[in-house]
C-alpha cells in the first residue's frame, strides 16, 4: 500500500471540500490590514477578478456583524470595485448580479483554494471550520453540519425499508439545512471476520443493503466494524473481511468506512496494521474511520498533545492518512489499553480537553466530518458535546 506524508487525500465526491485559509485581494483590494483580516472574516473569503474592473469582494454581514464588526460599503484603495456587502448570513454563496464573479463562505459547496486564489494575494490568517454532527434516527432531527444514521435497528438482521417518499424527505433536508456528509453505521451483527459460512452471508447481504441504502439517500459513507476472527486467528480473519467486502456490489458515489476498534476477544481492527491488512487485501476502494474512544481503549494514548501526536503520525505511517475519511469523537470512560468500549462526554473521560483539543485542531482531521457517539442518558445532548467540541476546538 502507498501512504505516507506525500500522498495527498482524494477528494470524495460526497464530502464538500471547505475553505481553509482566507483570500484577500492585494495592491486592488480593500484596506483592511492583514492583521485584521482574521477578526473582520473569521470564516473566510475569497476574490475573483472581473474583467476590466479589478478585483472585488463580497463580506458576508452576518458573518462579521456576529463578530463585533461594523459593515458599510467602501471602495478599494485604488478607486476599483466597490466592496459589496451581503445580507446572508455565514455558510452562503453570493452570485452577485452582472458581475463575472462569485464569492463563497463557510460551508457552502465548492468553496476552496483551488481557482480563487489570486497570485497576487498574500494569504490571510488560516480559517479553519468544525464540521461535526451526531447520530440520529433518519427521521430526527438535525443536530451539527453533518451526521450518522442507522437505517434499522443494529441489534436485528433487518433490511432498510426506506421508501421513495421517506428517501426523498431526507434529501431534501439535508440539502436544506445544507447538513452533510452523512455516514450509515451498519448493523452491530456484521461480521466480516468469521468463518461461519451462513454468518458470513447474513453480513454480505446486509451490507450490500446498507450501500444501496446509501445510495438511494444520497449518502456518500457506510460505516462497518470488522467483527471477530472467532478462531479463525488474525491473518484469516483479515482473508475473510476482505473477501467478503469483494462480495459487494457498490454504487459509484458510496464508500465503505472500516472503523477502527476498542479491540478485546478475537475482535480486528484495533491495530492500524489490522485496518491496513484489510485495505491491502480488498479491492474496494476502502477508507477508515477513527473512532477516539476506540483507539484510545485499543492502547493509542491520546491523552496528550504528544500522543495525538504520535498515534496519527502511525497511523499515517501505517495506513495513510489519505485514507483517514472521518472520525467518530468520542471520549473514553475507561483507562488507556484496557479494551473496554464505553464512551464519555467531550473533554469529560481518560481522554480527557487536552487530548481532544490537540485531537480537533490536528491538521490531519481538519477536512473531516466528525460525528459523536457520546452519551444521552444522563440528560447531557448533542448539542452541549457538540458546542464542547467547539470551544476545545477554538483554544
Amino acid at each position: 500500500m502507498e501512504h505516507g506524508p506525500g500522498r495527498r487525500r482524494r477528494h470524495h465526491p460526497g464530502r464538500r471540500p471547505r475553505l481553509r485559509r482566507g483570500l484577500c485581494a492585494a495592491d486592488d483590494g480593500p484596506d483592511i490590514p492583514v492583521e485584521e483580516r482574521e477578526n473582520v472574516f473569521p470564516f473566510g473569503y475569497s476574490t475573483e477578478e472581473e474583467e476590466g474592473t479589478g478585483v472585488g469582494l463580497t463580506i458576508v454581514r452576518g458573518t462579521a456583524e456576529a463578530h463585533g464588526w461594523t459593515v458599510s460599503v467602501a471602495e478599494s484603495r485604488t478607486g476599483g470595485t466597490p466592496l459589496e456587502v451581503a445580507d446572508i448570513g455565514s455558510g452562503g454563496v453570493v452570485d452577485q448580479t452582472g458581475a463575472d464573479r462569485r464569492v463563497r463562505t463557510g460551508r457552502s459547496p465548492g468553496a476552496g483554494d483551488d481557482g480563487f486564489r489570486n497570485p497576487k494575494c498574500p494569504p490571510c490568517p488560516s480559517v479553519r471550520m468544525l464540521d461535526i454532527g451526531a447520530h440520529t434516527s433518519i427521521a430526527g432531527g438535525v443536530c451539527g453540519t453533518c451526521g450518522q444514521i442507522f437505517t434499522h435497528s443494529p441489534q436485528v438482521w433487518q433490511d432498510p425499508d426506506i421508501g421513495d417518499e421517506e428517501a426523498e424527505r431526507f434529501r431534501e433536508a439535508a440539502a436544506e439545512d445544507d447538513v452533510g456528509p452523512w455516514v450509515i453505521h451498519s448493523s452491530y451483527l456484521v461480521n466480516l471476520c468469521t468463518p461461519k459460512e451462513d454468518l458470513r452471508e447474513k453480513s454480505i447481504d446486509s451490507m450490500q443493503a446498507e450501500v444501496d441504502a446509501a445510495e438511494t439517500l444520497s449518502i456518500p459513507y457506510v460505516n462497518v466494524h470488522l467483527g471477530a476472527h472467532t478462531g479463525a486467528g488474525v491473518e484469516g480473519g483479515l482473508d475473510n473481511a476482505a473477501s467478503a467486502l469483494e462480495q459487494l456490489d457498490v454504487p459509484d458515489g458510496v464508500t465503505v468506512l472500516v472503523e477502527s476498534d476498542a479491540g478485546g476477544g478475537t475482535k480486528l481492527g484495533s491495530e492500524f496494521e489490522e485496518l491496513a491488512g484489510v485495505l491491502e487485501r480488498c479491492s474496494l476502494d476502502l477508507d477508515v474511520c477513527l473512532d477516539t474512544a476506540h483507539a484510545f481503549a485499543a492502547g493509542y494514548d491520546l491523552s496528550t498533545p504528544d500522543g495525538v501526536e504520535e498515534t496519527l503520525d502511525e497511523f499515517d505511517e501505517v495506513i495513510g492518512l489519505e485514507h483517514l475519511e472521518c472520525v467518530h469523537l468520542n471520549d473514553s470512560k475507561h483507562a488507556c489499553g484496557t479494551n473496554k468500549d464505553e464512551h464519555a462526554h467531550v473533554g469529560e473521560g481518560e481522554i480527557g480537553e487536552a487530548g481532544m483539543a490537540a485531537f480537533l485542531n490536528h491538521d490531519a482531521v481538519e477536512e473531516l466530518p466528525i460525528v459523536l457517539e457520546t452519551p444521552t442518558e444522563d440528560g447531557r445532548s448533542f448539542e452541549w458535546n457538540i458546542e464542547r467540541a467547539r470551544e476545545l476546538y477554538e483554544e
